[in-house]
């Protein structure tokens, strides 16, 4: 009688504790993602440096007006950023334009306009602000993945393609956007090989 008890007393534990797990594994959220997200035009990936140097050989200090130029510029080029990850991106995109008067050779601003105009919409012109900025320096790899994911934007898997194996080419291993980067190219290589299969079958 003693040893029934005790069997059906573990029975009841053993449920009990199954109960609870499966409550904890359903209430907890799930950190899943997925391995091909889309790029979409209003989750720009905003990779872009934060910070503004002047130029090496102006010291700016001893000219009171490149100084407050320079400091214009950073205030404006900050507001863009701030501007940026809030997703506020007409408003980023009125600070760039601030930058770009004060500054137009500058290669960041260009590059933080090119996500600004991702973000609204308008892939199309974004495109042509990646490009200036690979023009104006062709080792920023922001340029290349921003200009990869306007060019994917557009459906221009091809050209998205070739932008986006730039960027991996001339990442090192522990660049963060690495693993999305070659998702977003395994991505369109698929979108390709779809369009090609349905181009042959028509």
């Amino acid at each position: 009688m003693k040893k029934a008890l005790n069997t059906k007393t573990m029975l009841l534990l053993t449920g009990l504790i199954i109960f609870v797990l499966g409550l904890i594994i359903h209430l907890t959220p799930s950190s899943y993602t997925p391995k091909n997200p889309k790029p979409l035009a209003n989750e720009p990936e905003i990779i872009s440096s934060k910070e503004v140097k002047a130029p090496p050989e102006i010291n700016i200090k001893n000219n009171p007006t490149l100084h407050a130029q320079h400091k214009r510029l950073e205030k404006h080029f900050q507001r863009a950023i701030v501007m940026l990850h809030a997703k506020r991106y007409e408003l980023a995109i009125v600070s760039l334009h601030q930058v770009l008067a004060i500054d137009p050779k500058m290669p960041e601003a260009h590059i933080n306009m090119g996500f600004a105009l991702l973000g609204n919409q308008q892939a199309h012109i974004a495109e042509d602000f990646f490009l200036t900025a690979i023009d104006l320096d062709d080792k920023l790899l922001n340029a290349y993945y921003g200009l990869a994911l306007s060019h994917g934007e557009q459906k221009q898997y091809q050209s998205a393609i070739a932008a986006m194996v730039s960027f991996i080419h001339l990442s090192n291993d522990s660049e963060q956007y690495l693993q999305k980067a070659l998702d977003y190219l395994q991505q369109w290589r698929d979108l390709v090989a779809a369009q090609q299969a349905e181009t042959q079958n028509s």
